[in-house]
Protein backbone atom coordinates (compact mmCIF):
# COMPACT_ATOMS: atom_id res chain seq x y z
CA UNK A 1 0.00 0.00 0.00
CA UNK A 2 1.53 3.39 -0.90
CA UNK A 3 0.16 7.30 -0.16
CA UNK A 4 -0.98 9.44 -3.25
CA UNK A 5 -1.86 13.00 -2.78
CA UNK A 6 -2.62 14.94 -6.38
CA UNK A 7 -3.45 18.86 -5.37
CA UNK A 8 -3.37 22.69 -6.37
CA UNK A 9 -2.66 25.44 -3.66
CA UNK A 10 -2.27 29.06 -3.52
CA UNK A 11 1.54 28.53 -4.69
CA UNK A 12 0.71 26.97 -7.70
CA UNK A 13 -2.58 27.87 -9.30
CA UNK A 14 -4.01 31.78 -9.19
CA UNK A 15 -7.42 32.13 -7.38
CA UNK A 16 -9.27 31.61 -11.01
CA UNK A 17 -8.31 28.05 -11.26
CA UNK A 18 -8.67 27.62 -7.30
CA UNK A 19 -12.23 28.41 -7.44
CA UNK A 20 -12.68 26.11 -10.68
CA UNK A 21 -11.50 22.91 -8.63
CA UNK A 22 -12.95 23.99 -5.53
CA UNK A 23 -14.99 21.68 -3.66
CA UNK A 24 -17.79 22.84 -0.56
CA UNK A 25 -19.05 19.89 1.61
CA UNK A 26 -21.44 18.79 -0.27
CA UNK A 27 -19.40 18.07 -3.32
CA UNK A 28 -17.26 16.48 -1.22
CA UNK A 29 -19.33 14.12 0.10
CA UNK A 30 -20.36 13.44 -3.48
CA UNK A 31 -16.52 12.75 -4.81
CA UNK A 32 -16.21 10.28 -1.61
CA UNK A 33 -18.98 8.77 -2.60
CA UNK A 34 -17.75 7.79 -6.57
CA UNK A 35 -15.18 6.13 -4.87
CA UNK A 36 -17.29 4.56 -2.39
CA UNK A 37 -15.98 0.40 -2.58
CA UNK A 38 -13.23 1.39 -5.20
CA UNK A 39 -10.22 -1.21 -5.99
CA UNK A 40 -7.71 1.02 -6.99
CA UNK A 41 -8.71 3.89 -4.92
CA UNK A 42 -9.70 2.23 -1.27
CA UNK A 43 -8.94 5.13 0.95
CA UNK A 44 -9.87 8.63 0.13
CA UNK A 45 -10.13 11.87 1.52
CA UNK A 46 -10.63 15.23 0.16
CA UNK A 47 -8.94 18.78 1.83
CA UNK A 48 -10.80 21.81 -0.04
CA UNK A 49 -9.96 25.04 1.53
CA UNK A 50 -9.69 29.01 0.16
CA UNK A 51 -6.03 28.12 -0.40
CA UNK A 52 -6.00 24.57 -1.66
CA UNK A 53 -7.89 21.36 -2.67
CA UNK A 54 -6.00 18.03 -1.93
CA UNK A 55 -7.01 14.30 -2.46
CA UNK A 56 -4.94 11.68 -0.42
CA UNK A 57 -5.60 8.59 -1.32
CA UNK A 58 -4.07 5.39 0.15
CA UNK A 59 -3.77 2.72 -2.96
CA UNK A 60 -2.05 -0.13 -4.13
CA UNK A 61 -1.86 1.14 -7.53
CA UNK A 62 -0.98 4.41 -7.71
CA UNK A 63 -0.66 5.51 -11.28
CA UNK A 64 -4.08 3.98 -11.87
CA UNK A 65 -4.97 5.96 -8.80
CA UNK A 66 -4.05 8.90 -9.69
CA UNK A 67 -5.49 8.29 -13.57
CA UNK A 68 -8.66 7.89 -11.90
CA UNK A 69 -8.95 10.76 -9.51
CA UNK A 70 -8.30 12.94 -12.42
CA UNK A 71 -10.72 11.78 -14.41
CA UNK A 72 -13.54 11.90 -11.76
CA UNK A 73 -12.41 15.11 -10.17
CA UNK A 74 -10.20 17.51 -13.02
CA UNK A 75 -11.69 16.20 -16.43
CA UNK A 76 -14.78 17.47 -15.52
CA UNK A 77 -13.73 20.83 -14.76
CA UNK A 78 -10.61 21.32 -17.11
CA UNK A 79 -11.71 19.21 -20.07
CA UNK A 80 -10.15 15.85 -21.61
CA UNK A 81 -6.99 17.46 -22.44
CA UNK A 82 -6.47 18.53 -18.94
CA UNK A 83 -6.19 22.02 -20.68
CA UNK A 84 -3.06 24.11 -17.75
CA UNK A 85 -3.67 21.29 -15.46
CA UNK A 86 0.09 20.09 -15.56
CA UNK A 87 1.20 23.50 -14.56
CA UNK A 88 -0.44 24.32 -11.77
CA UNK A 89 -1.00 20.32 -10.20
CA UNK A 90 1.14 19.07 -7.91
CA UNK A 91 1.83 14.79 -7.30
CA UNK A 92 3.35 13.24 -4.35
CA UNK A 93 3.79 9.76 -3.31
CA UNK A 94 4.84 7.77 -0.61
CA UNK A 95 6.86 9.18 2.38
CA UNK A 96 6.91 12.33 0.40
CA UNK A 97 2.75 12.57 0.84
CA UNK A 98 3.16 11.85 4.71
CA UNK A 99 5.79 15.13 4.97
CA UNK A 100 3.63 17.24 2.86
CA UNK A 101 0.43 16.64 4.85
CA UNK A 102 2.33 17.13 8.32
CA UNK A 103 3.49 20.84 7.23
CA UNK A 104 -0.16 21.47 6.06
CA UNK A 105 -1.68 20.98 8.83
CA UNK A 106 1.28 22.87 11.24
CA UNK A 107 0.15 25.49 9.03
CA UNK A 108 3.69 25.67 7.63
CA UNK A 109 2.61 25.16 3.69
CA UNK A 110 -0.30 27.85 4.66
CA UNK A 111 -0.55 31.34 2.54
CA UNK A 112 0.23 33.05 6.20
CA UNK A 113 2.54 30.87 8.07
CA UNK A 114 1.54 29.63 11.77
CA UNK A 115 -2.15 30.44 11.56
CA UNK A 116 -4.32 28.58 13.31
CA UNK A 117 -7.63 27.56 10.95
CA UNK A 118 -6.13 25.79 8.87
CA UNK A 119 -5.30 22.60 11.36
CA UNK A 120 -9.46 22.60 12.12
CA UNK A 121 -9.55 22.09 8.04
CA UNK A 122 -7.49 19.26 8.34
CA UNK A 123 -9.92 17.69 11.35
CA UNK A 124 -13.08 18.86 9.88
CA UNK A 125 -11.78 16.90 6.15
CA UNK A 126 -10.81 13.98 7.76
CA UNK A 127 -14.27 13.71 9.49
CA UNK A 128 -16.26 13.92 6.79
CA UNK A 129 -14.00 10.83 5.36
CA UNK A 130 -15.02 8.69 8.22
CA UNK A 131 -17.97 9.32 8.19
CA UNK A 132 -18.69 8.69 4.78
CA UNK A 133 -16.56 5.34 5.33
CA UNK A 134 -14.06 6.34 3.16
CA UNK A 135 -11.03 5.91 5.11
CA UNK A 136 -9.14 2.60 6.41
CA UNK A 137 -5.98 1.55 8.38
CA UNK A 138 -3.58 3.73 5.64
CA UNK A 139 -5.60 7.65 5.94
CA UNK A 140 -6.85 6.82 9.45
CA UNK A 141 -2.94 6.73 10.90
CA UNK A 142 -1.57 9.07 8.72
CA UNK A 143 -4.04 11.50 9.82
CA UNK A 144 -4.67 10.84 12.93
CA UNK A 145 -0.70 11.48 13.15
CA UNK A 146 -0.51 14.89 11.26
CA UNK A 147 -3.20 16.18 13.74
CA UNK A 148 -0.61 14.91 16.57
CA UNK A 149 2.26 16.67 14.71
CA UNK A 150 -0.02 19.81 14.58
CA UNK A 151 -0.40 20.07 18.33
CA UNK A 152 3.48 19.16 19.14
CA UNK A 153 4.54 21.86 17.01
CA UNK A 154 2.22 24.38 18.21
CA UNK A 155 3.68 23.60 21.96
CA UNK A 156 6.92 23.11 21.88
CA UNK A 157 7.18 26.23 19.16
CA UNK A 158 6.12 29.72 18.59
CA UNK A 159 4.76 29.50 15.04
CA UNK A 160 1.72 30.77 16.13
CA UNK A 161 2.31 33.31 18.44
CA UNK A 162 0.55 36.40 16.39
CA UNK A 163 -0.58 34.61 13.55
CA UNK A 164 -2.02 36.00 10.82
CA UNK A 165 -5.40 34.32 9.27
CA UNK A 166 -7.65 35.14 6.64
CA UNK A 167 -9.87 36.97 8.10
CA UNK A 168 -6.89 39.04 9.94
CA UNK A 169 -5.20 39.33 6.80
CA UNK A 170 -8.28 40.84 5.20
CA UNK A 171 -8.39 43.27 7.89
CA UNK A 172 -4.51 44.37 7.08
CA UNK A 173 -5.13 44.91 3.31
CA UNK A 174 -7.97 46.75 3.77
CA UNK A 175 -5.62 48.76 6.58
CA UNK A 176 -2.84 49.20 4.24
CA UNK A 177 -5.19 50.76 1.34
CA UNK A 178 -6.56 53.39 3.90
CA UNK A 179 -3.21 53.48 6.30
CA UNK A 180 -6.01 53.57 9.45
CA UNK A 181 -9.51 52.48 9.50
CA UNK A 182 -10.46 54.83 12.11
CA UNK A 183 -14.06 56.37 11.36
CA UNK A 184 -14.31 53.76 8.49
CA UNK A 185 -17.77 52.36 7.76
CA UNK A 186 -17.70 48.55 7.42
CA UNK A 187 -19.70 46.14 5.47
CA UNK A 188 -19.14 42.68 6.09
CA UNK A 189 -21.32 39.83 4.20
CA UNK A 190 -20.71 36.38 5.65
CA UNK A 191 -20.59 35.92 9.11
CA UNK A 192 -18.99 32.20 8.91
CA UNK A 193 -15.66 31.29 10.45
CA UNK A 194 -13.67 33.94 8.22
CA UNK A 195 -16.09 36.59 8.77
CA UNK A 196 -16.04 35.97 12.69
CA UNK A 197 -11.82 36.38 12.64
CA UNK A 198 -12.78 39.76 10.31
CA UNK A 199 -14.70 41.22 13.03
CA UNK A 200 -12.38 40.19 15.69
CA UNK A 201 -9.54 41.94 14.01
CA UNK A 202 -11.66 44.96 13.44
CA UNK A 203 -12.70 45.42 17.48
CA UNK A 204 -9.36 47.47 18.21
CA UNK A 205 -9.16 49.41 15.08
CA UNK A 206 -12.20 51.90 15.90
CA UNK A 207 -13.93 51.79 13.07
CA UNK A 208 -16.86 54.06 13.16
CA UNK A 209 -19.41 51.42 11.94
CA UNK A 210 -20.06 47.39 11.17
CA UNK A 211 -22.86 46.39 8.98
CA UNK A 212 -23.68 42.63 9.41
CA UNK A 213 -25.15 40.68 6.61
CA UNK A 214 -25.63 37.31 6.04
CA UNK A 215 -28.00 35.02 4.21
CA UNK A 216 -29.45 33.97 7.59
CA UNK A 217 -30.49 37.09 9.21
CA UNK A 218 -30.61 35.35 12.27
CA UNK A 219 -26.66 34.76 12.52
CA UNK A 220 -26.06 38.52 11.75
CA UNK A 221 -28.72 39.15 14.63
CA UNK A 222 -27.02 36.79 17.33
CA UNK A 223 -23.92 38.62 16.11
CA UNK A 224 -25.45 41.84 16.91
CA UNK A 225 -26.64 41.02 19.94
CA UNK A 226 -22.88 40.23 21.16
CA UNK A 227 -21.73 43.44 20.25
CA UNK A 228 -20.25 43.36 16.76
CA UNK A 229 -22.34 45.18 14.82
CA UNK A 230 -25.58 46.32 13.45
CA UNK A 231 -27.54 43.49 11.56
CA UNK A 232 -28.99 44.09 8.46
CA UNK A 233 -30.99 41.54 5.90
CA UNK A 234 -29.30 40.72 2.75
CA UNK A 235 -31.82 42.47 0.67
CA UNK A 236 -30.74 46.02 1.97
CA UNK A 237 -27.78 45.53 0.04
CA UNK A 238 -28.57 48.59 -2.16
CA UNK A 239 -29.40 50.62 0.56
CA UNK A 240 -26.27 50.15 2.84
CA UNK A 241 -23.42 49.95 -0.24
CA UNK A 242 -23.92 54.09 -0.56
CA UNK A 243 -23.01 54.18 3.10
CA UNK A 244 -20.07 52.24 3.49
CA UNK A 245 -16.19 52.53 2.44
CA UNK A 246 -15.14 49.24 3.02
CA UNK A 247 -17.14 45.70 2.38
CA UNK A 248 -15.86 42.80 3.54
CA UNK A 249 -16.90 39.36 2.15
CA UNK A 250 -16.53 35.91 2.85
CA UNK A 251 -19.74 33.97 1.69
CA UNK A 252 -20.39 30.40 -0.56
CA UNK A 253 -20.80 31.11 -4.02
CA UNK A 254 -21.03 34.23 -5.88
CA UNK A 255 -23.74 36.80 -5.57
CA UNK A 256 -25.88 36.84 -8.35
CA UNK A 257 -27.10 40.66 -9.01
CA UNK A 258 -23.78 42.31 -8.30
CA UNK A 259 -22.64 42.59 -11.77
CA UNK A 260 -21.11 45.90 -13.22
CA UNK A 261 -24.63 47.60 -13.45
CA UNK A 262 -25.72 47.42 -10.43
CA UNK A 263 -22.43 48.40 -9.23
CA UNK A 264 -22.17 51.74 -11.65
CA UNK A 265 -25.72 52.77 -9.98
CA UNK A 266 -24.26 52.26 -6.57
CA UNK A 267 -21.30 54.22 -8.02
CA UNK A 268 -23.81 57.10 -8.78
CA UNK A 269 -25.74 57.31 -5.67
CA UNK A 270 -21.84 57.78 -3.82
CA UNK A 271 -21.63 60.26 -6.13
CA UNK A 272 -18.41 58.27 -7.41
CA UNK A 273 -17.00 58.49 -4.15
CA UNK A 274 -14.73 55.21 -4.02
CA UNK A 275 -15.80 51.92 -2.61
CA UNK A 276 -12.98 49.06 -1.74
CA UNK A 277 -14.27 45.30 -1.43
CA UNK A 278 -11.94 42.62 -0.49
CA UNK A 279 -13.40 39.91 -1.33
CA UNK A 280 -12.14 36.96 0.67
CA UNK A 281 -14.33 34.17 -0.92
CA UNK A 282 -13.75 31.09 -2.71
CA UNK A 283 -14.99 30.75 -5.22
CA UNK A 284 -14.51 34.57 -5.10
CA UNK A 285 -18.14 36.05 -4.05
CA UNK A 286 -17.62 39.36 -6.79
CA UNK A 287 -17.96 39.19 -10.14
CA UNK A 288 -14.11 40.54 -11.90
CA UNK A 289 -16.10 42.55 -14.25
CA UNK A 290 -16.36 44.80 -11.60
CA UNK A 291 -12.78 46.35 -12.02
CA UNK A 292 -14.47 48.26 -15.06
CA UNK A 293 -16.53 50.28 -12.90
CA UNK A 294 -14.90 53.64 -11.91
CA UNK A 295 -13.51 54.24 -8.10
CA UNK A 296 -14.48 50.81 -7.26
CA UNK A 297 -11.57 49.01 -6.00
CA UNK A 298 -11.82 45.21 -5.74
CA UNK A 299 -9.33 42.89 -3.95
CA UNK A 300 -9.33 39.00 -3.81
CA UNK A 301 -7.40 36.07 -1.78
CA UNK A 302 -4.22 36.28 -3.98
CA UNK A 303 -4.26 40.16 -3.00
CA UNK A 304 -2.90 38.95 0.54
CA UNK A 305 0.63 37.77 -0.46
CA UNK A 306 1.81 41.21 0.11
CA UNK A 307 0.39 41.63 3.17
CA UNK A 308 1.59 38.57 4.87
CA UNK A 309 4.79 38.91 4.03
CA UNK A 310 6.20 40.35 7.30
CA UNK A 311 4.43 37.54 8.50
CA UNK A 312 6.39 34.94 7.14
CA UNK A 313 10.11 37.03 7.71
CA UNK A 314 8.78 36.68 11.70
CA UNK A 315 8.41 33.58 12.09
CA UNK A 316 11.03 31.84 9.83
CA UNK A 317 12.98 30.61 12.36
CA UNK A 318 10.31 29.07 14.05
CA UNK A 319 9.23 27.33 10.93
CA UNK A 320 13.15 25.74 10.95
CA UNK A 321 12.48 24.08 14.09
CA UNK A 322 9.22 23.20 12.92
CA UNK A 323 10.33 21.60 10.00
CA UNK A 324 12.99 19.58 11.99
CA UNK A 325 10.42 17.86 14.26
CA UNK A 326 8.54 17.15 10.69
CA UNK A 327 11.34 15.71 9.36
CA UNK A 328 11.88 13.57 12.48
CA UNK A 329 8.17 12.23 12.77
CA UNK A 330 7.55 11.48 8.89
CA UNK A 331 10.54 8.84 9.29
CA UNK A 332 9.32 7.52 12.79
CA UNK A 333 5.87 7.47 10.95
CA UNK A 334 7.25 5.66 7.75
CA UNK A 335 8.84 2.84 9.70
CA UNK A 336 6.23 2.28 11.88
CA UNK A 337 3.19 1.94 9.78
CA UNK A 338 4.43 1.90 6.01
CA UNK A 339 7.29 0.50 5.55
CA UNK A 340 6.93 -3.13 6.40
CA UNK A 341 5.30 -6.21 4.64
CA UNK A 342 3.25 -7.61 7.82
CA UNK A 343 1.02 -4.43 7.12
CA UNK A 344 -1.36 -5.80 4.69
CA UNK A 345 -2.42 -9.01 6.68
CA UNK A 346 -3.24 -5.81 9.75
CA UNK A 347 -5.23 -4.19 7.53
CA UNK A 348 -6.65 -7.54 6.45
CA UNK A 349 -7.43 -8.51 9.51
CA UNK A 350 -9.05 -4.84 10.49
CA UNK A 351 -11.65 -5.11 7.89
CA UNK A 352 -12.54 -8.80 8.45
CA UNK A 353 -13.44 -7.70 12.53
CA UNK A 354 -14.89 -5.02 11.65
CA UNK A 355 -17.33 -6.46 9.12
CA UNK A 356 -18.19 -9.14 11.54
CA UNK A 357 -18.67 -6.29 13.76
CA UNK A 358 -20.92 -4.28 11.89
CA UNK A 359 -23.20 -7.19 10.85
CA UNK A 360 -23.61 -8.51 14.39
CA UNK A 361 -24.52 -4.84 15.56
CA UNK A 362 -27.08 -4.50 12.48
CA UNK A 363 -28.58 -7.65 13.55
CA UNK A 364 -29.02 -6.84 17.27
CA UNK A 365 -29.93 -2.87 16.87
CA UNK A 366 -32.77 -4.57 15.17
CA UNK A 367 -34.09 -6.62 17.98
CA UNK A 368 -33.64 -3.42 20.49
CA UNK A 369 -35.55 -0.92 18.46
CA UNK A 370 -36.22 0.60 21.82
CA UNK A 371 -32.87 1.77 22.83
CA UNK A 372 -32.55 5.71 22.06
CA UNK A 373 -29.99 7.06 19.93
CA UNK A 374 -27.30 8.02 22.90
CA UNK A 375 -28.20 4.16 24.00
CA UNK A 376 -27.08 2.78 20.61
CA UNK A 377 -24.10 5.02 20.45
CA UNK A 378 -22.69 3.96 23.28
CA UNK A 379 -23.28 0.21 21.49
CA UNK A 380 -21.20 1.15 18.90
CA UNK A 381 -18.30 2.77 21.10
CA UNK A 382 -18.41 -0.57 23.23
CA UNK A 383 -17.90 -3.30 20.30
CA UNK A 384 -15.71 -0.70 18.75
CA UNK A 385 -14.11 -0.59 21.79
CA UNK A 386 -13.79 -4.95 21.92
CA UNK A 387 -12.52 -5.22 18.35
CA UNK A 388 -9.58 -3.03 19.06
CA UNK A 389 -8.56 -4.26 21.98
CA UNK A 390 -8.78 -8.21 20.51
CA UNK A 391 -6.56 -7.06 17.69
CA UNK A 392 -4.09 -5.33 19.71
CA UNK A 393 -1.96 -8.38 20.61
CA UNK A 394 -2.40 -9.98 17.11
CA UNK A 395 -0.95 -6.91 15.64
CA UNK A 396 1.87 -6.30 18.11
CA UNK A 397 3.09 -9.27 16.95
CA UNK A 398 3.01 -8.94 13.33
CA UNK A 399 4.65 -5.66 13.49
CA UNK A 400 7.52 -6.95 16.08
CA UNK A 401 8.00 -9.93 13.30
CA UNK A 402 9.05 -7.05 10.62
CA UNK A 403 11.74 -9.01 8.92
CA UNK A 404 9.49 -10.98 6.49
CA UNK A 405 6.02 -11.24 5.43
CA UNK A 406 6.41 -14.60 5.02
CA UNK A 407 7.12 -15.14 8.98
CA UNK A 408 5.61 -17.76 11.06
CA UNK A 409 2.81 -15.55 13.04
CA UNK A 410 1.72 -13.44 9.56
CA UNK A 411 1.17 -17.14 8.15
CA UNK A 412 -0.55 -18.38 11.13
CA UNK A 413 -2.69 -15.44 11.04
CA UNK A 414 -3.85 -15.50 7.67
CA UNK A 415 -4.38 -19.34 7.88
CA UNK A 416 -6.10 -18.88 11.75
CA UNK A 417 -8.55 -16.14 10.04
CA UNK A 418 -8.57 -17.31 6.11
CA UNK A 419 -7.76 -14.10 5.06
CA UNK A 420 -5.89 -15.34 1.67
CA UNK A 421 -9.65 -17.11 1.25
CA UNK A 422 -11.30 -13.36 1.45
CA UNK A 423 -8.68 -11.60 -0.73
CA UNK A 424 -9.22 -14.29 -3.49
Amino acid sequence: MNYLLLGVNHKTAPVAMREKLSLDKEAVQSLLGTFSGSRVVPELTVLSTCNRIEIYAATQEPEAAESELIQKWLQPVVGASNAGLNDVLYRKKGDQVVSHLFRVAASLDSQMLGENQITGQVRDAYQIAMERSATGYYLNKLFDRALFVAKRIKSETKLSEGSVSIGSAGVMLAKKIFGSLQNKDILLVGTGKIGQLVLKYLKNENVKSVTLMNRSFDKAKDLESQGWGVAREITDLAKVLPQVDIVLTSIQGQFQNWDQDFFESIMESRKNSPLFIVDLGLPRNVSQDLSEVDNLYLYNLDDLKEVTEENQEKRNKEALTAGDIIDQEVKDFYEKYVAFDALPTITSLGKKFEQIRQLEMEKSLNKLRHLSEQDKKVIEKLTQAIVNRVLQDPILSLKNKRESADSAVVNALKKLFRLDDEEN
